[in-house]
């Protein structure tokens, strides 16, 4: 199977031929790891605000998969480097993908282990855990003490003032649960159940 159309698109930034036939080649050298992509998506930023800081760039690409969306994202100070990247993290994601397919399509049961809280829980997880072969390590369970409907902006609110990333909550408007998050370019965005 081939590889569908590779979009490149830039964020701040004129997406030269030089910068996309890059892409398109780095990527393609892939095909036979990526034969199982339905749509590929390139995104190359310019980082104005952080000139200088070691992420003047960004590059992001998104797979979409079988059952799943495979996404990487990483700054720097040289484009070509970061694509190249991306791209050997999405290799390897996609060929752990391939690996645990069986359990993406349900006929075999994903497995997680609970920890005790007294073990330090990021002491052998790589920065790209999600490519090591592990069972993934639940060390932490907790229980919504309060569910009291609040709305959207109370719900964002609760989540700085705990200085949590995410904050679970019952809507006030919907009545359903949801949750908030920080995002990691500004802003906050909202996870809603589906009907």
């Amino acid at each position: 199977m081939a590889l569908p159309e590779i979009k490149v698109s830039g964020h701040g930034m004129e997406i030269t031929d030089a910068i996309k036939d890059y892409v398109e080649d780095k990527i393609s050298k892939y095909e036979k790891i990526f034969d199982i992509a339905t749509s590929i998506s390139v995104e190359c930023s310019d980082n104005v605000t952080a000139r200088g800081v070691d992420r003047d760039f960004s590059v992001e690409i998104m797979m979409h998969l079988p059952n799943v969306i495979a996404r990487v994202e990483k700054s720097g100070p040289e484009l070509y480097a970061l694509v190249d990247e991306v791209t050997d993290i999405l290799v390897r994601k996609v060929k752990k993908y391939k690996e645990t397919k069986r359990k993406w399509e349900g006929s075999e049961s994903w497995k997680a282990v609970e920890m005790t809280e007294d073990l330090e829980p990021d002491t052998d997880i790589e920065e790209d855990r999600y490519v090591a072969a592990y069972v993934p390590k639940i060390v932490r369970r907790k229980k919504l003490e309060d569910c009291t409907p609040v709305t959207e902006a109370e719900a964002i609110e609760r989540m700085e003032m705990l200085d949590y990333d995410s904050y679970l909550f019952k809507n006030a408007n919907t009545g359903k649960y949801s949750m908030v998050y920080r995002r990691r370019h500004g802003g906050y965005g909202v996870v809603e159940p589906c009907e």
